[in-house]
């Protein structure tokens, strides 16, 4: 049983460690989405700027390129962090299915020992009272 405990500690401390990554995962994919966000809003800012100023139109098509490439690295990581995401969230999945089933284990097992013990005392009352009977001690009558 000391085995199944220090088991069961050790999946406890992986499920609490998934946790946090996914935690972290998540806290860093709303940093990427904010980032991304205001990166929309600047780019739309500065292309009214730029629509509205014949000097800024032509550097628009440069500046352009740049925001798309831009745009492109942080679409790129979010959707990795999404991907990160979704396999943080299946692993904390798995460390808490095998928590749960250590946890069965070693409720199977106290239970399996409460079992012997009750059969064992039962067996012990049963020695005694034929111990009792066989050398004609007084029985009790409430038991007879």
């Amino acid at each position: 049983m000391r085995g199944l405990h220090l088991l069961i500690e050790l999946a406890r401390r992986t499920t609490d460690e998934r946790r946090g990554s996914l935690g972290h995962i998540a806290i860093a994919k709303a940093i990427a989405d904010a980032a991304l966000a205001v990166h929309e809003e600047t780019v739309a800012k500065e292309s009214t700027i730029a629509t509205n100023d014949s000097a800024l139109m032509v550097t628009l098509r440069e500046w352009s390129n740049h925001t798309s490439r831009a745009r492109a690295a942080l679409k790129a990581r979010r959707a990795e962090l999404v991907q990160d995401e979704s396999i943080a969230r299946d692993a904390l999945q798995s460390a808490f299915v095998d928590l749960k089933r250590l946890e069965i284990a070693r409720d199977s097992a106290a239970r399996q020992q409460r079992i012997v013990a009750s059969r064992s005392a039962d067996n012990q009352a049963d020695e005694q009272f034929a111990a009792m009977r066989a050398f004609g001690m007084p029985q009790n009558p409430k038991l007879a």
